[in-house]
């Protein structure tokens, strides 16, 4: 009996739990609910004063289900509570109000509370769970719990999608798989105040312009309907082709853009990070640039990869790696501003950029594999800051002339580095250089001069290094 179990537990602790006269409480208590919302331990926690250490290292046992612990901080008056599930069973989360409404609040095991917090907390953990779909979408409905996730796609084909609160009557949907909607070619949609997790590779598509969301959600909340941002760690989930961005955020997440029509961008000066492929195939975006005062510290692998129409970059000083695929397939990219020095460039981070006919090598620390394979440079020259040139770093270039004798840092030229450079017809070996690399100029078909230094180290010419020249 509820009424008699809370009676038994409060009396039996009552003088435990008073200090010194002090209205201070808090009071767990582990209750097996199965009246219409399923299987999870109940907590009410109420907690006012100052004193707090009687109610350190409490631990709440229940056979079926598992164990809960606490710990209490007194320098910060909180109180940080730790679900342990049997084997038997699966802790979904953290929900807070009562058993007959309550919104989740976080799927970790752990969560941390002030000690002046007056709301309800419940422990939710399920056994059994079923498919279920409403028509539109499909589900998994957790049992015990009440909680629905959303699976994919069943009949919908609209361009605007609200997500439900609730599902076959009691099931509280709190979270989208991973790649549930990715099929949906939407212009719209809006994020219940249920919703704690959207997942990856749902909110994207080429022409959504809108997402919504509930004013009643805590986890996420829209800028303008231009953005999906998430409001604890101020982390851009989702972005629309209007390409409004807020001030204040300081990551935009990996595949954020990924697909969009966007056609231009400023990104403010508070982002720190960019993901991969936050922008990758953007088709339509001819321009990108960084607020004033950019603090810029990473770009992700992929971040612009496919972005065909993408004609200039300025990348910021804060910068000091551009990563794999950063701007990989960006065909009309003719201009790269770099603000920063001693950079170093990922592997294949500006293959295929046919349109880049100049580059500035005065700030490159580092050049990595294929990094320029297919580009369209017509010059090099290669300064001293660069100590490191890996294989068919240059393959597939428009080279017409390679001056490599600027630089006295390298010792030899890495495999395949030249490598299908039709047009070059000269160069000139470096003196210091120990090495030529197998394929290096393999393929270099108007090559007709290759002169070495006076003095010359060279002792070995790999395989292949100048076939079909």
């Amino acid at each position: 009996d509820y009424n008699n179990d809370y009676n038994d537990y409060y009396q039996e602790g009552a003088d435990e739990r008073k200090l010194n006269g002090k209205a201070f409480m808090i009071f767990f208590l582990a209750l097996v609910l199965l009246v219409g919302v399923g299987l999870c331990l109940y907590f009410f926690v109420f907690a006012k004063g100052e004193e707090s250490s009687e109610f350190d290292n409490i631990t709440v046992n229940d056979d079926r289900l598992g164990t809960i612990t606490t710990v209490v901080s007194e320098g910060d008056n909180t109180v940080t509570i730790n679900a342990y599930p049997n084997s038997s069973v699966t802790f979904m989360g953290w929900a807070r109000g009562d058993i007959f409404g309550n919104i989740v609040i976080s799927e970790d095991s752990t969560i941390t509370l002030s000690l002046n917090d007056e709301a309800n907390y419940i422990a939710l953990f399920n056994q059994t769970s079923r498919s279920y779909s409403d028509g539109s979408l499909t589900y998994t409905l957790f049992n015990e719990a009440h909680l629905a996730t959303v699976t994919g796609v069943d009949s919908f084909q609209e361009s605007t999608l609200t997500l439900p609160s609730i599902v076959n009557v009691s099931y509280q949907v709190y979270k989208i798989d991973d790649n549930a909607l990715s099929g949906l070619d939407l212009t719209e949609i809006t994020i219940s105040e249920k919703i704690i997790d959207v997942g990856e590779g749902n909110i994207v598509g080429e022409n959504l312009a809108s997402i919504n969301v509930s004013s009643l959600n805590n986890i996420y909340y829209s800028y303008n309907g231009s953005a999906l941002i998430e409001s604890e760690t101020s982390t851009l989930i989702a972005g629309t082709t209007n390409g409004q961005l807020p001030e204040g955020i300081v990551e935009i997440t990996s595949n954020a853009y990924n697909g969009n029509n966007i056609t231009s961008l400023e990104v403010p000066a508070s982002v720190k990070r960019i993901g991969a492929n936050a922008f990758a195939n953007c088709q339509m975006l001819e321009k990108v640039t960084f607020a004033e005062g950019s603090t810029l510290e990473s770009l992700g692998q992929s971040a612009f990869a496919g972005c065909t129409s993408l004609k200039s970059i300025n990348i910021p000083s804060s910068i000091t790696k551009i990563e794999d695929n950063t701007f990989d397939g960006c065909a009309s990219l003719n201009s790269v501003e770099i603000e920063g020095s001693n950079i170093e460039i990922g592997q294949y981070a500006f293959r295929g950029n046919e349109s880049l006919a100049e580059f500035d090598f005065s700030k490159i620390s580092s050049i990595g594999r294929f990094s320029f394979d297919g580009a369209g440079l017509t010059t090099l020259t290669l300064p001293d800051n660069v100590v490191s040139l890996s294989e068919g770093a240059f393959a597939n270039s428009s080279f017409e002339s390679v001056d490599l004798t600027q630089n006295t840092q390298l010792v030899g030229l890495s495999a395949q580095t030249f490598r299908g450079c039709e047009a070059l017809e000269s160069v000139v070996i470096p003196s210091q250089y120990l090495t030529i690399g197998e394929y290096c100029f393999s393929g270099c078909s108007a090559l007709s001069q290759v002169s070495f230094e006076d003095n010359s180290s060279l002792h070995t010419i790999y395989d292949n290094a100048f076939n079909s020249c």
